[in-house]
């Protein structure tokens, strides 16, 4: 990071209107409590994004075996829950 970036501290939030799960890429509903929302500045321009309730439990987890960077957040993740999350990731009709 440079002198200006910043990563705010993560919150759980109630969304108030529909966002997509930066980590599974599914819709997370208007009114869904639970909700992790990530914020900062990065390279001079403000980004937020939102984990659901499902994959916020791993959230952190991910960025430590991730190395705090990734440029396809929902592909790593997947590959990160699959190989150390399988059972509460994959679905019998998923793989």
């Amino acid at each position: 990071m440079s002198g200006g970036d910043f990563y705010a501290a993560p919150k759980i939030v109630t969304v108030r209107k529909a966002h997509k799960c930066a980590y599974c890429g599914e819709t997370i509903p208007a009114g869904t409590r639970g909700v992790l929302m990530e914020s900062g500045l990065w390279v001079g321009l403000f980004w937020k994004r939102y984990a659901c309730p499902r994959c916020q439990p791993y959230v952190s987890e991910f960025w430590g075996w991730q190395g705090c960077e990734s440029e396809s957040i929902e592909l790593d993740f997947d590959e990160f829950m699959r190989e150390h999350h399988r059972d509460e990731w994959v679905t019998d009709d998923d793989d």
